[in-house]
């Protein structure tokens, strides 16, 4: 009886607008459970929703009630088969940048980019050749170093020349640093 139902409802329809949107909203649970599952970064529900009523229609002019078969799965067939469409299209090697495409709000100032990463590059280098300073300094020197960054009177006189020492390497690195 409820087929029978939807049978005249599909064939109404076909020319009757007001007929099509009742019909699009008692299959709005089966669309909404379908589309769900598929996503492009391209689309809104509202262009979901406009491919489903595509589909419907589609269902509409080709469902043909005498061969038994329900309206409900045949409209899932032909949404399913019509979103896997929309998918291979969208997803294909030669549309990939479309989907994949990153819209810029502001023009790439390159030479900027480029600066700031030779900044970057340039701090990285500078850390390495610093901690490669002092790993060549010995237990002594380092405690001297640090002794010379940290104000304070040097305790002895063997402390004294390990902070000479270290003057020395720390400002030869400077000079070759320099160059």
């Amino acid at each position: 009886m409820e087929e029978e139902k939807t049978i005249r409802l599909v064939q109404k329809a076909q020319e009757d607008s007001d007929a099509f949107v009742q019909l699009f909203d008692q299959y709005q649970p089966l669309i909404h459970r379908m589309l769900h599952t598929y996503h492009l970064p391209t689309y809104d529900g509202q262009d979901w929703s406009q491919e489903a009523r595509i589909a419907l229609l589609k269902a509409v002019r080709r469902y043909d009630g005498r061969s038994g078969s329900r309206f409900g799965s045949y409209f899932r067939l032909v949404l399913g088969a019509h979103l896997a469409s929309l998918m291979r299209h969208a997803l294909a090697k030669k549309r990939r940048g479309d989907v994949e495409a990153l819209v810029v709000a502001e023009p790439i100032d390159r030479y900027r980019e480029a600066q700031q990463a030779q900044a970057v590059e340039n701090g990285l280098l500078i850390a390495i050749q610093v901690e490669d300073l002092f790993v060549s300094l010995s237990l002594l020197e380092a405690r001297a170093v640090r002794y010379a960054i940290m104000p304070m009177t040097v305790p002895d006189r063997r402390l004294a020349r390990a902070q000479e020492r270290a003057k020395r390497k720390v400002g030869n690195f400077v000079v070759a640093f320099q160059h």
